[in-house]
């Protein structure tokens, strides 16, 4: 698992319009090729919020590194504003959603974006300075180690976790607690269903017909060949 992550600065009126607000579904639906909105319905509601993002060509070879159900943080300036689930990215046929955004409609030399993806989830995270995550990924002393977008792969992240003393991508992260270990209940789930075991391998240990365990248990002692009861 890797982390992307996104500069988009507050000078940047792009973000403006699909970063900090979102879109819907019915909304995008003249907008993207028929078999991209097919591929959106399979990770969004008709009320979840969709969140959308750009890349030129000089961002796709660390776009394409990205997967789904990874985590992209967005970075304003010298703070993360939002970490986001990444869904999937696509090459667009045309500019009909770039304009329907509005991303660069105001500059007189417009850009393009060629390279569109859909985020979802957002968390506004804890740990929201970037030059702790700089720190963390041992990049901070180059100023400009995020220009752009910039992906982490595995390897770096687990780097970062040690480096941060953090017990999951979530709490290095800051948008939740690390799930809290789960070992007792499965040792009594264990332990129930070893009970259960025993019961169906010795059904003179069964005490579906009334008796007590210790009742069960002399009958179940008593049918042994050889056994001679103390008693006559």
């Amino acid at each position: 698992m890797g982390v992307y992550f996104i500069a988009a600065g507050k000078s940047s009126k792009n973000r403006q319009k699909s970063l900090d607000q979102s879109f819907y579904l019915e909304q995008l639906e003249n907008f993207v090729p028929k078999n991209i909105y097919q591929k959106l319905k399979k990770h969004f509601t008709k009320e979840d919020p969709i969140y959308i993002w750009g890349a030129n060509k000089g961002s796709k070879k660390q776009l394409r590194k990205v997967k789904p159900g990874e985590y992209a943080v967005d970075v304003k300036n010298k703070y993360v504003m939002n970490v986001f689930e990444f869904c999937f990215c696509y090459k667009t046929p045309h500019q009909k959603l770039q304009k329907f955004i509005g991303w660069d409609e105001n500059k007189v030399n417009k850009r393009s974006y060629p390279y569109v993806y859909f985020l979802k989830n957002p968390q506004k995270p804890k740990k929201n300075n970037k030059s702790y995550f700089g720190k963390a990924f041992d990049v901070y002393q180059n100023r400009n180690w995020l220009i752009g977008q910039r992906y982490f792969n595995d390897v770096e992240l687990n780097q970062a976790l040690n480096r941060t003393k953090s017990s999951s991508v979530e709490e290095f992260l800051g948008i939740k607690e690390p799930i809290k270990s789960n070992t007792i209940l499965d040792k009594q789930s264990s332990k129930d269903e070893l009970k259960s075991d025993q019961k169906a391998k010795n059904p003179k240990l069964n005490q579906s017909n009334g008796q007590s365990f210790w009742e069960a248990f002399w009958e179940w002692v008593k049918a042994f060949p050889g056994f001679k009861n103390p008693q006559h």
